[in-house]
């Protein structure tokens, strides 16, 4: 995340479509990237849940597929949908 840029803190509850912050370099990384992971409960020992993302474009080869709805996987290269 952008320093500076993160607008929710722990234990908020975010809606879709709400801005919880911007992307930008913290690392050592070839690309700007996201991890983050989604939990019905706090620790170690909650389950995953799905997260699901509307109106995006997923790079595969050289072409953009629109997605309508569908998941971001680790490695998956994707943009807003113009």
């Amino acid at each position: 995340m952008k320093q500076g840029s993160v607008a929710v803190k722990v234990g908020d509850t975010v809606k879709a479509g709400q801005k919880v912050g911007e992307m930008g370099f913290s690392g050592d990384a070839f690309l700007v990237h996201l991890h983050y992971d989604l939990k019905n409960a706090p620790g170690f020992d909650a389950d995953a849940l799905p997260s699901p993302f509307n109106n995006f474009e997923r790079l595969t080869g050289k072409s953009w597929i629109k997605v309508k709805e569908g998941q971001v996987d680790s490695g998956d290269v994707v943009r807003r949908r113009p």
